[in-house]
């Protein structure tokens, strides 16, 4: 892997949201095409409008990647709402940078801060390997309530501070 330079993960704040919304459905389109059909991802889409990711804001904590590159690039972002990681993602031409590990790494941390033992998420058929890879182990059988199939995931966190 090639870790990309200068990324720095910090707090979303809603004047990031017009970004973060473009990045998503970017994502959505080109990462997830393969697995999931256009009307859903066109849904999903929907569901992170900048004016959802901003109402959202008071329920959970989302935090963003960004390159320092003179114009503050967003090249990822993810959520956590108490024990639950929740709507990871990272542009596509990011993709295997390291961007996805440095937001995963902060979730937890924050997790850990919060004194939480286990933190479960919904991956989408297109993340199962990436997080497989760092420590998730499928917790149920896939499932599909109207917003595409997803596999339940769960990861037991260390006890104390890393």
């Amino acid at each position: 892997m090639v870790l990309a330079p200068n990324i720095v993960v910090r707090s979303f704040v809603a004047e990031d949201a017009e970004r973060v919304s473009e990045l998503i459905r970017s994502t959505l389109f080109t990462s997830n095409a393969g697995d999931y059909p256009r009307a859903e991802l066109e849904s999903l889409a929907e569901w992170y409008s900048a004016a959802g990711l901003v109402s959202r804001l008071p329920v959970a904590r989302r935090i963003v990647a960004f390159a320092e590159d003179g114009a503050d690039t967003i090249v990822g972002t993810a959520a956590r709402r108490e024990n639950r990681f929740e709507a990871f993602f990272v542009h596509p031409d990011w993709q295997g940078r390291g961007v996805g590990s440095l937001l995963l790494e902060a979730l937890e941390e924050d997790a850990r801060t919060d004194a939480l033992r286990a933190v479960w998420l919904e991956s989408s058929l297109t993340a199962v390997g990436f997080y497989t890879k760092r420590g998730f182990v499928a917790v149920g059988a896939p499932r599909d309530e109207g917003d595409g199939l997803v596999i339940p995931m769960r990861k037991r966190l260390p006890f104390g501070l890393p």
